[in-house]
């Protein structure tokens, strides 16, 4: 049996569907989307970071391990920020936009987390929006 081992230099840009981003990405080739990019976790961070559920697929984050994932596996983000133009650049900046965003923004976090996850846990080619041309890397 053989296993793929994470490359700490391994990034990958994922275009959130939260508010339609992915799809104006996707028909307007000149829109410049949101885009987060994504460090895979370890075997080791994963289990750290989660906990079994009963929900349906066995993973949810832990409560207290959301601030990390998000500061330790958002790289760069491209094209975020509040309404009043504060950038949004990366993944501490978006831990800390959590503490002061309205709970509309909810989905948006749980899709990255998700996001964070699925790069964590699938092969290369089941990953779903990893190879989008629209994402600078």
């Amino acid at each position: 049996m053989e296993f793929e081992r994470v490359n700490p230099q391994q990034i990958v840009p994922y275009i959130p569907e939260f508010g339609g981003e992915r799809r104006r990405a996707c028909e307007n080739r000149d829109y410049a989307p949101c885009a987060f990019h994504l460090r895979p976790m370890t075997v080791a961070e994963y289990e750290r970071a989660s906990v079994w559920t009963r929900d349906g697929d066995g993973f949810a984050l832990a409560p207290d391990t959301v601030r990390d994932t998000l500061t330790r596996h958002v790289t760069r983000v491209e094209h975020l920020r509040f309404a009043d133009g504060e950038e949004i650049a990366d993944g501490a900046a978006v831990a800390a936009a959590r503490e002061r965003a309205g709970a509309s923004a909810a989905p948006l976090y749980l899709e990255i987390l998700a996001a964070i996850r699925d790069v964590s846990v699938l092969r290369e080619g089941e990953r779903k929006n990893s190879d989008s041309p629209r994402a600078s890397s």
